[in-house]
């Protein structure tokens, strides 16, 4: 026992990716939202992409180990390489996930049954772009370019030392397509309230 904790000790000492249990998230679906909701500072009308995840209480267990979280994506093509710079999502608290004896969303077997699970929500992408180099304008169009998928991940960062990863919560290319094709049709039909 004293071997598996040393050597999940050197590890992370080395910058190696580890997956506690904690960090297990289950992807619920996705949605486009107004982005105008999370930052009023955008004109309204604007996408955003949302991912909606569970897990185990997963920031608690990053800031256990006193680490920063940050949700970060990639746009990636079929090979699996990326074709933007990285993505960064806000991440905002939803609630305590499906109670006890209720029919749930998940798999059986995509999280641990043990503690409670919560639900979030994590807004990508504004304007439905992503950005393909630093500190320049989002010009990668998620519905025009081509790509594979967008892959994301819940990551504790420490400034010295190794990372905890979650595992990978991805949205297709096709998936995002249908989720705007629904959005503009849901716009086009008549309020009649």
């Amino acid at each position: 026992m004293k071997i598996l904790g040393l050597a999940f000790a050197l590890l992370s000492i080395a910058g190696c990716s580890t997956q506690p249990d904690s960090l297990r998230l289950a992807k619920r679906d996705a949605e486009l939202v107004e982005f105008a909701k999370y930052s009023p500072t955008w004109p309204s009308g604007t996408l955003a992409l949302a991912l909606n995840f569970e897990g185990n209480a997963p920031f608690a267990a990053i800031a256990n180990e006193q680490r920063q979280a940050q949700f970060r994506c990639h746009v990636l093509d079929a090979t699996g390489t990326p074709v933007t710079d990285t993505g960064i999502g806000w991440v905002f608290f939803e609630g305590p996930a499906t109670p006890a004896g209720q029919v749930s969303l998940l798999v059986p077997g995509e999280l641990s049954s043990e503690g409670e699970r919560y639900r979030y929500k994590a807004i990508l992408y504004p304007g439905l772009k992503a950005f393909t180099e630093v500190n320049q304008p989002a010009d990668f169009n998620l519905l025009k370019r081509d790509y594979d998928r967008i892959r994301c991940q819940l990551v504790g960062v420490q400034m010295i030392g190794g990372f905890m990863y979650s595992n990978e919560l991805s949205v297709s290319r096709s998936e995002l397509i249908r989720l705007h094709e629904r959005n503009a049709t849901k716009s086009q039909m008549p309020d009649w309230h």
